[in-house]
């Protein structure tokens, strides 16, 4: 296979330096290389400003969109700050109304819909913009395309771009004489005239009881329309979703007539919608929990429109934020592509209100790894601060944007955060979350791959028989890089980047050296160039040498002296601050000894006896290496978020050792490979066994165990 080669300094001497700064620790942190310390506030009229719905482009700039005294449309770099060749400010083209719902056309062009501001006839506004932040004149003439509907305030909020070019909104319309409003869906051509063939020329507004609110929608693979509502009748909010053909007729295979209702709470606010890769669909909304308090829910639905009842509690997920009968204010939604689920809004705190974003796993639970127990509170500072939309950033960093009056009391401006997004699951090469089932066959020198997300087999030829296994995710793309160490005078790391399929080497390490270690020293999300190097005789200092590829231009090493001969480097993180830290067990006294690199605090745990096969992963989810041993088929867990032994009996003495996230429930599954089958005893429930591979093949999973 010929592959182009990024070739890294040759590197003759390891360099003694201390590590590079990095304030990188668990997802749903603050990210301090945007902004000001993660945070961005623009003004952007003298009024109150605020975002009410963000883009991210393929380049991971960020178009939001918002209400001030017009329209207000905004781009931003990739570190937050304004981009200057946007219309030279930074700020669109500036026109009357409020931008409530934005998409990125696949050419760059950007569609913002809203209203137009008309206090005496609102009508629905959709603008479409040029690259550059100019009126795009090829829409409609001048860039600007207002509907009226039925004669009263007509508003849309959400907006899609179909794959032919032409382009979906939902929103509301009043009807005279009494005002009822009702959801609208419309679908205009790409030159910004209404398509005819859609609806009823181009228009649905269906009759309703009450008041009916569309406030997004998504575009499902086959060209259905799924749009999230809540109905206001006799008092009472339900949440109501809505499917429709591509023709814009009700999807009969979708609950009753394309509707389905659901009680959420005692009533619903906000309905936010996202389709899953698998097309099930997750709503985020605001419930009423009693008369005077709200809290976030989260409700996922089946593709014919059933509640899911392997999702949370019978298909809703309900989070309470504040304390006692807050108003926690869920607004916005946004699924991450290894299917876990963030979600993000607003709750008090005492008189004020902060940033919220909570994050769910793929079952509806809150995840652990994610901020203080699945939920991320962020304090601007303000009195009135707020999560209006989220989004994900191509490199995993979640973006949620809404407003603050930071400074300003009373006046709000636009308000942007970048939350630390995921590392890649170890073995994941497919981005979907879950441990791929792989291979190295040494006779060849050939990998194979079993995808997780479509069952899909992947070969390809990439080092020999005597290579040592060190697939990691290298690039910071969430997906494992196929890559191999080589021992040597000096041993070299040839490293297949998943994200662009080009192939470079590092030479590191030297014979001898064991590069089972490699992992993310620094914290930046990438894995790091790794070895530990055993002292020479009995009692004399063992090192850690690793390069960070945080700040790191001049690819400076750095090594950590930590153990003696005789230990056993056990690769983790086992504080959970995102950065691995030095660790060996010593089989004199079955005593684990860490180091952490943030403040060279050390622990030391005994757990196992010295003829143990060490099994280190994380195993309870909570984004820390749990200490663990593998015993004649016993597998001994120290449970790091309880501190209570866990006991697994799977699998016999001369079994290869396979611990990984088979299900993607973000927790270690208990697994071995005999000769040929994989078991495995998944967190999540029930057992497989997988057919892939020979018994002469090493699993990959094995490669990064003592």
């Amino acid at each position: 296979m010929d592959h182009k080669f990024c070739i890294a300094a040759f590197i003759l001497f390891l360099i003694v330096c201390p590590a590079a700064t990095n304030t990188y620790a668990q997802p749903g942190t603050l990210d301090t290389t945007f902004g000001a310390n993660g945070v961005v506030t623009t003004t952007v009229t003298p009024f109150t400003n605020l975002v009410n719905e963000i883009a991210i482009q393929p380049d991971g700039k960020i178009i939001a969109v918002g209400s001030g005294d017009s329209m207000e449309v905004v781009r931003y770099n990739v570190n937050g700050s304004l981009d200057t060749s946007f219309n030279g400010t930074g700020m669109a083209v500036s026109t009357p109304g409020d931008a409530l719902g934005v998409a990125i056309q696949p050419d760059g062009k950007i569609i913002v819909v809203g209203n137009d501001g008309n206090i005496a006839n609102i009508d629905l506004k959709v603008v479409r913009y040029n690259a550059n932040g100019t009126l795009d004149t090829s829409f409609d003439g001048d860039g600007i395309v207002t509907t009226a509907i039925a004669g009263g305030t007509d508003v849309a909020y959400g907006v899609a771009v179909q794959s032919d070019g032409k382009i979906v909104v939902s929103g509301r319309s009043d009807t005279p004489p009494n005002f009822q409003t009702s959801y609208a869906v419309i679908r205009y051509n790409a030159n910004g005239s209404v398509d005819t063939s859609f609806g009823t020329q181009g228009i649905i507004v269906p009759a309703m009881s009450g008041n009916v609110f569309a406030h997004q929608l998504a575009l499902q693979a086959d060209g259905k329309i799924v749009v999230a509502c809540n109905r206001i009748s006799n008092g009472e909010r339900i949440l109501v979703m809505l499917r429709y053909t591509s023709g814009g007729q009700p999807d009969p295979a979708f609950g009753v007539n394309g509707i389905v209702e659901t009680r959420v709470g005692i009533g619903v606010e906000y309905a936010a919608v996202a389709l899953q890769t698998d097309g099930k669909i997750v709503v985020s909304c605001s419930g009423f929990t009693n008369a005077s308090s709200y809290d976030f829910w989260v409700v996922r639905y089946n593709t014919d429109g059933s509640l899911d009842d392997t999702f949370g509690n019978m298909g809703l997920a309900q989070t309470p934020i504040g304390p006692g009968t807050a108003l926690d204010q869920a607004k916005a939604l946004v699924i991450q592509p290894n299917g876990k689920i963030v979600v993000g809004g607003r709750a008090p705190s005492g008189v004020n209100s902060n940033f919220v974003a909570v994050r769910y796993n793929k079952n509806g639970s809150l995840d652990p790894k994610w901020g203080n127990g699945g939920i991320a509170t962020t304090d601007l500072g303000g009195n009135a601060d707020s999560i209006n939309a989220v989004a994900i950033q191509t490199n995993g960093r979640i973006v949620a944007a809404g407003e603050s009056d930071v400074g300003t009391a009373g006046t709000r401006k636009f308000a942007l955060v970048r939350y630390k997004g995921d590392t890649a699951e170890n073995f994941d090469y497919d981005r979907d979350g879950s441990a791929d089932i792989s291979i190295f066959r040494p006779s060849a020198g050939d990998w194979y791959v079993l995808g997780s997300f479509n069952g899909s087999v992947t070969g390809l030829n990439w080092g020999i028989s005597t290579d040592e296994l060190a697939s990691a995710d290298y690039d910071g793309d969430l997906k494992t890089d196929i890559a191999v160490w080589r021992a040597g005078a000096v041993g070299t790391l040839y490293i297949l980047n998943s994200s662009d399929n080009t192939g470079r080497y590092e030479q590191f390490g030297q014979t001898g050296d064991d590069p089972s270690v490699i992992g993310d020293y620094d914290g930046d999300g990438k894995a790091d160039p790794a070895v530990y190097r055993a002292g020479a005789s009995a009692g004399q200092q063992s090192f850690f040498y690793y390069r960070g590829s945080f700040n790191n231009p001049n690819g400076a090493i750095s090594f950590v002296p930590w153990g003696t001969n005789g230990d056993v480097a056990a690769r983790g993180d086992y504080n959970g601050d995102g950065r691995f830290d030095p660790t060996v067990f010593r089989p004199l006294n079955g005593v684990w000894y860490s180091l952490n690199l943030a403040n060279n605090a050390t622990t030391a745990t005994n757990w196992g006896l010295g003829t143990d096969k060490l099994v280190p992963a994380d195993y309870t989810g909570d984004g820390k290496t749990d200490h663990a041993v593998f015993r004649n088929g016993l597998w001994y867990i120290l449970e790091s978020n309880t501190g209570l032994v866990r006991y697994a009996s799977w699998g016999i003495a001369t079994d290869k050792l396979v611990p990984a996230d088979y299900d993607g429930d973000g927790k270690t599954d208990v697994a071995v490979f005999r000769n040929g089958i994989w078991y495995i005893q998944q967190s999540s429930g029930g057992d497989r066994n997988i057919a892939f591979g020979l018994a002469t093949d090493i699993p990959t999973p094995s490669s990064y165990l003592p």
